[in-house]
C-alpha cells in the first residue's frame, strides 16, 4: 500500500514486456487503470485512490480486456505464433466482451 501514501501509481513507468498494452488502453482512465492494476494487482480501491469515478462494471470490462490479451500472448508465445504475437503486440487485436467471445468463439 506505500504506492497508494507515495503517489507512485500516478508516475508508474509500465514495465518493457507490458508496453504493448498501452496501445489498447488509452484514455486517461484506461492509463491509469492500467497502472493501478500493474502495481496493485486489484481494483477493490481504484476510485478511492485515484480520484477516477467509475463503476464496478467498467472496472471489470477493463480487468477482463487486461487478462484477455495477456492470456493470448501468453497463448501465442507457448505456441510460437509469430502471427498473432506481431498482431497483439502491434495494437491491431480486435478486443471483444468475454461473454461474446465465449458465445461465438467457443472452442
Amino acid at each position: 500500500m506505500l504506492e497508494v501514501v507515495s503517489g507512485e501509481i500516478f508516475d508508474y513507468q509500465i514495465p518493457k514486456d507490458k508496453r504493448y498494452l498501452i496501445k489498447y488502453f488509452k484514455t486517461p482512465i484506461e492509463m491509469q487503470f492500467l497502472r493501478y492494476y500493474l502495481l496493485i494487482g486489484n481494483t477493490l480501491l481504484f476510485s478511492d485512490h485515484t480520484g477516477h469515478h467509475c463503476t464496478r462494471r467498467y472496472l471489470r470490462k477493463l480487468k477482463e480486456k487486461f487478462n484477455l490479451l495477456t492470456e493470448l500472448l501468453d497463448k501465442a508465445k507457448a505456441e510460437m505464433d509469430m502471427t498473432t504475437l506481431a498482431i497483439i503486440k502491434s495494437g491491431k487485436y480486435r478486443v471483444y466482451s468475454v461473454k461474446w467471445r465465449e458465445a461465438f468463439h467457443a472452442e
